[in-house]
């Protein structure tokens, strides 16, 4: 009876291998920045296994990256459309995945799926309350909205929290362009 479970596991273990192998070339090539190497093992891991978890994150993340780089208008577009489905993969398989909530309600917010984009930013942050990104993303999200007065108090909220990345400079410039549309 004992070698059942690790009879399981180590059929579980042996399955999911390559896919995970391809997964971790690929987390290792976004950490080396090799955007080339990436892409590769990403679409190598989804021929396996498209639906594979870690794989849509890192799927994601390389069509907001692609999306950045290659356009202007970040919000539109099939890397958007490409980011915005696998984060929706993502969030169907893994619901309490604060990350993925969090990057899916971006998404949205970028594409002007505002009424969509909204409960998950608000789940992303239940989930992670002490973590400034949640409220960053809302305060952009409200800035996208032109409701300037809840976008700054979140930016404010975020800059106490860890993993703040909206500088005061920023905060000041909005506050500064906030002021110049009140009449």
């Amino acid at each position: 009876l004992p070698l059942l479970p690790g009879g399981v596991l180590a059929w579980w273990v042996w399955r999911d291998a390559p896919v995970e192998y391809c997964a971790l070339r690929a987390d290792n090539a976004l950490l080396q920045g090799d955007a080339l190497a990436w892409a590769e093992n990403v679409a190598a891991g989804e021929a396996l296994a498209p639906t594979n978890p870690r794989l849509l994150e890192l799927s994601a993340r390389l069509a907001v990256l692609r999306r950045g780089a290659d356009s202007e208008e970040f919000s539109s577009g099939p890397l958007a459309e490409s980011a915005a489905e696998s984060w929706s993969e993502l969030v169907a398989q893994r619901p309490g995945f604060a990350l993925g909530s969090l990057e899916y309600a971006l998404a949205q917010t970028h594409r002007g799926l505002f009424a969509e984009a909204l409960p998950f930013h608000l789940r992303a942050i239940g989930r992670e309350p002490d973590y400034a990104t949640g409220y960053e993303y809302l305060g952009y999200y409200f800035l996208r909205r032109h409701r300037y007065e809840e976008a700054l108090r979140l930016f404010r909220l975020a800059r106490l929290l860890p993993g703040a990345q909206v500088s005061p400079q920023e905060i000041a410039g909005i506050e500064e362009y906030a002021r110049q549309l009140s009449p």
